[in-house]
């Protein structure tokens, strides 16, 4: 049985020992991730041998190799790395159904709810605004409205609000509702909600986890890839064409 890394030690070891986790994880053996610039990729369709790449606005090695190193900080199942922590939520958000009842943090990051105000109407989304510290009257909230996904950030911007997700994250699957946190202040090192019961887990990686103020980028991770919601997440980076560019991938795994 392979031995789990910690934290710790992923994040000293950069990409080294990926390549077990994910055999698509190109390192070479290098402490540095490698780019790989190309956008398309050849298809022997004579010997029905197909890469494991098409086109780099649908996936890339670059794209992979950073996901990969992202799915053993949150402790997730599998990640996508997005141009913009906006473009992650626009594609996450709308693979939603038309009629979906969303649970959303009142005091949430004031983007967040920028796009709700643009674009909830647009895509039949039905948006309650809730305030996860009463308890009482979230549990109220669930039975009168029975949300699809609940919303949250630990801490929150600009407030710096703790949530206990644990607690939380009970009440959620006990109503069967997907729970989603947004973790861009606190990153995996500070916390990893998909073990405290999270869902999904979110990142504005233009911050943070950045650190040098040089790269705008985004971050899902989950522990359920067979979803449909993130099956459908999936399909709208593709089409929508959000997927982090390899060069990116690079600044971003500094």
């Amino acid at each position: 049985m392979q031995k789990k890394r910690s934290l710790r030690t992923i994040i000293a070891q950069g990409y080294s020992g990926l390549k077990k986790q994910n055999p698509l994880v190109q390192t070479y053996d290098g402490m540095e991730m490698p780019i790989e610039l190309s956008t398309a990729y050849p298809q022997n369709l004579e010997k029905n041998s197909k890469t494991p790449y098409l086109y780099a606005r649908v996936d890339h090695p670059s794209a992979k190799n950073l996901e990969t190193l992202f799915s053993s900080l949150d402790e997730g199942k599998a990640s996508l790395v997005f141009n913009s922590g906006m473009a992650a939520m626009n594609a996450f958000f709308s693979a939603f159904p038309q009629g979906s009842s969303l649970f959303v943090q009142e005091n949430s990051y004031f983007v967040t709810k920028e796009w709700f105000q643009d674009f909830a109407q647009q895509y039949g989304l039905d948006v309650t605004y809730v305030q996860p510290k009463h308890i009482t009257q979230l549990k109220q909230l669930f039975e009168e409205k029975k949300p699809a996904l609940l919303w949250l950030e630990s801490p929150n911007n600009p407030f710096w609000n703790i949530v206990d997700i644990e607690s939380i994250a009970k009440i959620a699957k006990a109503k069967n509702c997907l729970l989603a946190i947004d973790n861009t202040a606190a990153t995996p090192v500070l916390s990893q909600p998909l073990i405290k019961g999270a869902d999904f887990v979110f990142h504005s990686a233009s911050k943070v986890l950045s650190g040098h103020g040089d790269i705008i980028a985004g971050v899902l991770s989950t522990n359920i890839p067979d979803s449909k919601i993130w099956l459908q997440t999936i399909s709208n980076r593709r089409l929508q064409g959000s997927i982090l560019s390899a060069f990116d991938c690079w600044l971003l795994s500094r």
